[in-house]
């Protein structure tokens, strides 16, 4: 092996076979047809290999190659793996910055290797035919040795690499070693957000064919016209005999079947399909393919595949399959397993697959490599369209301010070139698969014009997609030109309001969509439902891709035996991007977060509106590019509380793809006129399908029937008369008491400190105002800015405290509060009126006036935010929140609310929320998010109550809509800690009342909260009643 190579971005690969599609050839195509059949002729190379760590290539053992060399020293290592994750070296994140110093083509001199060496034992068969060695996925680069001689090297982590060992074999015991390393110049172009992982890590196996076999087909599909399909299969055969070519088709669902041969390879065999059945991502459906190569009347290879029949164009500035524009409702998916690392059981895959089309998800780009080649048959099979993205990108150049520089290389175009030409061969088969990505952020240059050169030569019925081409018109402030090479103009993080301009833009000649947007990291994404509303009021705005699907979270322990999920840095690693590579919608175990359910609510396929309460009459509208909804119901239901009082059951089945028809629900809503009543509709599943189990939500709306229901109503008023209170003054407390309740308030601090009932205590810490709350990982711009002002600090001061008692049944008392932080002159002045009457009823109000403080005295910030700038002021512009907090004792573990529901919700992510009576224990409302913030807020909260097991509690209302959380874990504790393993769970719960929540936003890379959503420092006004249970 020659080391220069790892410095030689033309030296991309030495004797690899030539690129083909990924199959596994049978020796006939009945065992073909049959999955999980046995194969006599693939012999998986998956399990113990023998293993050798060092810190660069030369300090392996020496004569290591040599047939004689004993490697029973050696460790034992588990393929397909990274060897970070099996004890060797540590795992280490970077999203754009690269780990070493930027000097290319040069690498570091400490090269991490591992050599891996297996035994297998083949017999006289596997020596009558032509051998051939695959490597799905090897990181970073590999040299290859069969029987201690050198067969051949490669580059491309997420790559296949295939190698003909026939002449190199032998018969019984053989040898294979193969030397990896995890540093060449291809790392320059590798530079992705993710785990820096070695090693084989994806299937290799051994391929036995016949002397005769079948390199390659290319199933090119068609759709001429409405009711036509054309095939053209173009094979390549080698051989040096005679043969012929059998082709069979078929379709059981339409009982299709067609069975052909031929005898040259030179031409491609033709079909012409009248009203085939075609493949979306909403009716998948796919043919069976055969081909079996025949020589001397026998046939000696097969191969089954399943293929699509489907058109993709661009037309009218518009993308459409099949003749119909879609939107794609889209995801980015990176490969991640908590424990595997990039290696992925394709039962792992599967659940990604299921999980996706429960969300209402269409569409995956594959970020940013070309996945396992299995997931792309899940993808065919469960209906996703792809965007298959080239294994590329070289943003650790942004840091020097030439993020062009290896695109505009020449000495790189071949190594960009190949990495286009490797995955579109591989994946040309898959009707999924319906954009080419020539990777991500890598800037723009004349590479990525040779690899879409290499594309139009191959491929023709496919888009090619880069983002980099738009991002550069738009960071010269051009929002009107087209992309040059790009088919799609597509940005990523573009605030609704410049992509509502480019919606409205008519300059534009190709469609839009973002390419990454909805940063869903940690608590979010914010504003989800915006995006979509103006993505479907413009045609041309054609859809979006989430970034991104799952947590790339290790499992670790600690040293108690913690389990938790690592991030950058955990392992030592530096530089190192932290805990951004926590950022999707489903957790490393896939667990769903409440952002995987936000994203299913707007992503629905079925819209419905406007109910009209006379008629009983509501607009339907079917959002599904190609399916009627012959198989999803229509159930609705008039509740009350938690009560059900009428429903039923409508068929759906005579709307038609992208229209809007009006529906009469049977059903008497006038008799509704008084009462919370609300009308909840859902678009249930008819029937089992691959992903979804009967009645499977896909869709849902509400509605209240009356004006009553939308009204805050406060469960009780205080009584002019009633029962005598009793009052205990001291020089530093109020103590009322009245028929088994008390009160103690404390007059030196103006807080309700204790609240007792029967004897029970229910608070542990007194009922106080509070503006903050644990940061969220999208708030940490806006952060910033609060804690430049010290709202993280604020201090309260009673400047007033007065009370009076009437009719020895209504103690009142009012108080003046300050709020301030230390160092600064800024405040929120608050006036408090708090009554207790005879009942145990207590109702507190809330007024507050920022005060500004002086300009001399304040430390100026400039943050950028979107466009614009926080305006320097003398005070916080926005704070997290305003409400209340106070320690509830750990007898009162249970809550039950009326108001949104089930589900974490928040003002700008809410849209998965029903209104409804809801209830849950204390625990159960807490969200564990991998990096700890804020979390498990209730919005538009009518009343809550908070109970012990005996049924004692407070039942709390306001004058108006409120938010809640409550939680075992004090804010403090919540703010500070950067592990769950860091979170203090307490006896007592801490309960919010929050007048408003700021947004959440997507700032963690993306808009920060919009306008609308943010909770600006304003004088402000509420009320909160609470009534003892």
């Amino acid at each position: 092996m020659d080391l220069r190579h790892l410095e030689s971005p033309e030296y991309i690969g030495q004797n690899r076979e030539r690129n083909r599609s990924y199959f596994i050839p049978y020796s006939n195509a009945g065992d073909a047809k049959k999955s999980g059949s046995q194969n006599e002729r693939i012999y998986s190379l998956n399990g113990d290999w023998q293993f050798f760590y060092c810190d660069h290539p030369k300090l392996v053992p020496e004569n290591f190659t040599n047939e004689d060399f004993d490697f029973t020293e050696w460790d034992s290592i588990e393929v397909p793996g990274h060897w970070q994750l099996q004890g060797y070296g540590h795992p280490h994140y970077t999203n754009w910055q690269m780990p070493f110093p930027l000097n290319p083509p040069k690498i570091p001199s400490k090269n991490p290797t591992g050599t891996y060496v297996k035994t297998f034992t083949i017999n006289d068969v596997w020596k009558e035919g032509q051998v051939f060695v695959r490597f799905e996925g090897v990181d970073n680069s590999f040299t290859l040795w069969i029987n201690g001689i050198e067969v051949g090297f490669n580059k491309g982590s997420r790559l296949p690499a295939e190698f003909n060992i026939s002449k190199y074999i032998k018969k019984g015991k053989n040898t294979i070693i193969a030397q990896v390393y995890q540093w060449s110049d291809s790392s320059y172009i590798e530079d992705q957000d993710m785990w820096w992982l070695s090693g084989i890590f994806r299937d290799v196996y051994l391929l036995l064919r016949p002397n005769s076999y079948i390199h390659d087909f290319f199933a090119k599909t068609d759709l001429p016209s409405s009711d036509e399909g054309t095939l053209c299969i173009e094979t390549d055969i080698v051989s040096s005999e005679d043969y012929e070519i059998r082709y069979t088709l078929s379709n059981k669902k339409s009982h299709y079947f067609l069975q052909e041969s031929i005898h040259s390879s030179t031409d491609a065999w033709m079909v012409r399909i009248i009203n085939p059945l075609k493949w979306s991502a909403e009716e998948p459906n796919l043919y069976d393919l055969d081909i079996e190569l025949i020589v001397n009347e026998t046939v000696v290879e097969a191969i089954h595949e399943k293929i699509g029949f489907r058109k993709i164009e661009l037309k009218n500035g518009l993308m459409y399959v099949n003749d119909v524009p879609i939107k794609l409702k889209g995801v980015n998916r990176h490969e991640a397993h908590p424990t595997l690392g990039r290696t992925i059981p394709i039962e792992h895959a599967e659940k990604d697959v299921i999980l996706m089309k429960q969300a209402n998800i269409n569409a995956v780009r594959t970020a940013h490599y070309p996945a396992d080649p299995r997931f792309y048959r899940l993808c065919d099979k469960y209906g996703l369209y792809v965007i298959d993205e080239a294994d590329l990108e070289s943003h650790g150049f942004f840091f020097i301010g030439n993020v062009h520089q290896l695109s505009a290389d020449p000495l790189w175009e071949k190594a960009y070139v190949d990495r286009m030409e490797r995955m579109v061969e591989r994946d040309k088969n898959h009707p999924s698969v319906i954009m080419w990505s020539l990777g991500n952020e890598s800037g723009i240059g004349s590479n990525h014009q040779r690899m879409k050169d290499w594309v139009l030569t191959r491929d023709t019925s496919r888009l090619v997609i880069y983002e980099g081409d738009t991002r550069e018109l738009f960071l010269n402030g051009d929002y009107k030109s087209d992309a040059v090479i790009s088919d799609i103009n597509t940005t990523m993080y573009t605030h609704p309001d410049i992509l509502e301009k480019v919606g409205q833009d008519t300059s534009h000649t190709k469609p839009h969509l973002l390419a990454e947007y909805a940063h869903a990291m940690g608590n979010g994404p914010g504003a989800l439902k915006d995006y979509w509303e103006i993505i479907y009021k413009y045609p041309r705005l054609q859809g979006g891709f989430i970034w991104e699907w799952c947590d790339h979270g290790l499992l670790q322990k600690n040293d108690n035996g913690e389990q938790y999920y690592a991030y950058g840095g955990d392992f030592g690693d530096t530089p190192n991007d932290y805990n951004f590579v926590i950022d999707g919608l489903v957790q490393p175990d896939r667990r769903p977060s409440p952002g995987y359910f936000e994203t299913k609510k707007v992503y629905e396929p079925v819209k419905i509106e406007n109910l009209n309460v006379d008629t009983g009459e509501v607009s339907i509208h079917n959002l599904y590019d190609f399916i009627y909804l012959e198989n999803y119901s229509l159930c609705w239901s008039i509740v009350i509380g938690d009560k059900t009082v009428e429903s039923g059951i409508l068929p759906l089945d005579s709307i038609d793809p992208h229209e809007c028809e009006t529906m009469r629900i049977p059903c008497d809503f006038r008799k509704y006129v008084k009462g919370h009543y609300l009308l909840n509709i859902e678009v249930l599943v008819n029937k089992s399908l691959m992903w979804a189990e009967e009645n499977f939500e896909i869709a849902w709306a509400q509605f209240t029937l009356n004006e009553e229901a939308t009204k805050v109503e406060v469960l009780y008023s205080t009584p002019e008369s009633g029962k005598s209170l009793q009052v205990e003054e001291s020089p530093h407390y109020l103590l009322i008491t009245g028929d088994q309740f008390r009160y103690r308030i404390d007059t030196l601090f103006g807080n309700i400190e204790q609240i007792e009932i029967m004897g029970e205590e229910l608070l542990v810490q007194p009922i106080e105002m509070n503006f903050w709350r644990a940061i969220t990982d999208n708030d940490h711009r806006s952060a910033k800015m609060w804690k430049s002002f010290g709202v993280n600090q604020l201090q309260a001061q009673l400047h007033h405290f007065e009370w009076e008692i009437d009719n020895k049944c209504l103690v009142k008392m009012n108080l003046t509060k300050r709020y301030a932080p230390p160092s600064l002159d800024w405040a929120i002045e608050v006036l408090q009126s708090i009554e207790i009457d005879g009942e145990g009823n207590l109702s507190i109000s809330y007024e507050g006036t920022p005060i500004p403080g002086s300009v001399e005295k304040y430390p100026k910030v400039s943050l950028k935010k979107t466009s614009d700038f926080y305006a320097v002021g003398v005070i916080p512009r926005t704070v997290p929140r305003i409400g209340i907090e106070l320690g509830l004792t750990d007898k009162l573990g249970n809550v039950k609310w009326y108001g949104l529901g089930p589900g974490e919700s928040y003002v700008d992510s809410k849209s998965a929320q029903k209104v409804g009576l809801y209830q849950s224990t204390i625990e159960d409302l807490f969200f564990p998010y991998i990096f700890p913030q804020e979390n498990g807020n209730r919005t538009d909260t009518r009343y809550l109550k908070v109970l012990m097991n005996n049924g004692l509690g407070l039942l709390i209302t306001g004058d108006a809509l409120f938010d809640f959380s409550v939680r075992h874990y004090t804010q403090k504790n919540l703010d500070e800690a950067r592990h769950t393993f860091d979170l203090k769970k307490t006896n007592e719960s801490y309960l919010y009342l929050d007048h408003r929540h700021h947004g959440i936003g997507t700032a963690s890379c993306g808009p920060d909260v919009l306008p609308k959503y943010e909770l600006e420092l304003k004088e402000f006004k509420f009320k909160l009643h609470f009534k003892l249970l």
